[in-house]
């Protein structure tokens, strides 16, 4: 990864321990969301709002729905650090 990608990763990662009230070392690029943090529905989207503002960008729906790691979410928001 660039650098500008483990800035983004960073950014995310922060803002999805927030969402889970949890640490953020726990979190790694490529932990799954709905296997290994069992995150649910709302919390995505509470992930995905919270992100949006975070990088002022819209991001894809369908994209964003098949999202499952903090990887698969940096390809997304490039270019927005």
């Amino acid at each position: 990864m660039v650098e500008e990608d483990m800035a983004v990763l960073g950014k995310v990662r922060e803002i999805l321990a927030q969402v889970l009230d949890m640490d953020d070392n726990q979190i790694g690029s490529h932990t799954s969301f709905r296997d290994e943090l069992e995150l649910d529905s709302l919390q995505k989207i509470e992930l995905i709002a919270r992100t949006e503002r975070a990088f002022d960008r819209t991001l894809d729906l369908h994209e964003v729905a098949v999202a499952d790691t903090l990887a698969d979410l940096v390809p997304l928001l490039r270019g927005a650090a």
